[in-house]
């Protein structure tokens, strides 16, 4: 009997740690939801709180019971977070005096750069061409719908004008942008809460370049893009924005949709890159990184925005329907919230920089899911997950498919009637 002994206590060291881990993603989960609600994106139904507990098995005494949305950025917290991080990390603290410096200089460049655009220059001219010219060769072919080019083009057309005939717009947005870029970039920091990140951030990405193109490319339709080159020993970050990252819902140059978008790719623009100077693969193939990548990010957005409108009123977070990222965000945060629940918490912060591969990462979820109970299927899921023709119906599915193994069916939902609402308020889905 005493052979067994050992054995027998490790099974139970291991139940317990592993009740912890559901006690710890239930709270995690729970707040999650609070903040997306009081954020609008969702509406919770009756009930949904006790339905999680018992697909948990935690019992109420178990659990906190203050409401406090987690992650929503406090302002004690960050000062707190920004004076640690400062004293004992002071590369990276230099790397946040040389974003501002930066990203100051390089939104006066864009705002001159926009202000003095010429629609009828002759490489402005040749642009246009060029697009018509690719869009009628795929027309004849077969391949494409004429006539959302021209559409699209008149759309930026119309706004750079908006944009060089209200100077005022730019001058204010960057005023703002510039007086506010601490907590921006602190906010950022936090919510990316691993110092390993702020290590590699610190050593190898360099603060971004902002620059102004007058029409997406051939056949993606995009309103702003990031993308990472290596220079040296370093990755330079660039964030390209297009005229319609400027557009709110009426078609207008909007301050709120501008910033909301510039929030989120400088969110980007921080977890550039790896830290050993190689591209890993982050996606190898399977869209749902796509998922979590922009799910992430535009859920650290809401949060920033959320945080910054303590000092402007009218700012609020956007919401963006057509590509499904809604979707994305309610599954990104759930999936972090399984995360966190691994003895290697920080593993999707590590992912996103490149610190480790995407295979690596589906093996650390697939822990997160055995431990938590979670079912074979819900993580096959993951693995299988393909976009098809609409991507915004396969992370609908996704997401409903994800609700049913958590027993959240009909209990969480996106928030139609907050979306009407804000539609109304000035606020846009982009």
């Amino acid at each position: 009997m005493t052979e067994n002994k050992p054995k027998i206590k490790s099974i139970e060291n291991t139940e317990n740690a592993n009740e912890k881990k559901k006690k710890h993603f239930f709270e995690g989960l729970r707040n999650r939801f609070l903040a997306l609600a009081m954020a609008g994106f969702i509406t919770l139904g009756a009930g949904w709180g006790k339905d999680l507990l018992r697909q948990f098995e935690v019992t109420e005494k178990e659990v906190i019971t203050d409401i406090v949305p987690v992650d929503e950025i406090k302002e004690v917290s960050l000062e707190n977070f920004k004076e640690k991080t400062e004293r004992e990390e002071p590369e990276f603290a230099k790397l946040a005096e040389e974003y501002k410096k930066v990203i100051e200089a390089q939104l006066d460049n864009l705002e001159k750069e926009i202000t003095q655009y010429n629609i009828d220059s002759p490489n402005h001219q040749e642009q246009d061409k060029w697009l018509i010219s690719a869009e009628q060769q795929d027309y004849e072919s077969g391949a494409y719908l004429q006539g959302s080019v021209l559409r699209d083009m008149d759309i930026d057309h119309e706004l750079i004008s908006q944009l060089i005939y209200n100077p005022v717009f730019l001058k204010n947005s960057h005023k703002f942008l510039n007086a506010s870029f601490d907590d921006i970039f602190w906010s950022i920091a936090l919510l990316n809460d691993s110092r390993d990140s702020r290590n590699v951030a610190a050593k190898f990405i360099k603060p971004p370049t902002v620059i102004f193109n007058p029409h997406s490319q051939y056949g993606v339709r995009r309103r702003a893009d990031t993308t990472t080159s290596l220079v040296g020993s370093q990755w330079q970050p660039e964030i390209t924005l297009y005229p319609q990252a400027f557009m709110g819902p009426d078609k207008q140059i909007n301050p709120n949709t501008y910033t909301n978008f510039l929030i989120h790719e400088l969110s980007h623009a921080f977890l550039a890159g790896s830290g050993d100077g190689k591209r890993v693969d982050r996606k190898m193939g399977n869209d749902f990184a796509d998922v979590l990548d922009e799910g992430r990010v535009q859920g650290i957005t809401y949060k920033v925005v959320r945080y910054l409108n303590r000092n402007n009123s009218d700012l609020r977070p956007v919401y963006k329907e057509a590509d499904g990222y809604d979707n994305y965000l309610i599954i990104a945060e759930i999936m972090e919230s399984i995360a966190r629940t691994h003895m290697n918490d920080d593993f999707l912060v590590e992912w996103q920089l490149g610190l480790i591969d995407y295979r690596t990462m589906l093996e650390k979820f697939k822990t997160a899911f055995d431990d938590l109970g979670l079912s074979a299927n819900a993580y096959r899921s993951i693995v299988d997950f393909r976009f098809g023709e609409n991507n915004n119906k396969a992370s609908e599915k996704f997401l409903k498919d994800l609700l049913v193994e958590l027993k959240l069916a009909n209990k969480v939902n996106l928030s139609n009637d907050f979306i009407r609402s804000i539609i109304t308020k000035g606020d846009v889905r982009y």
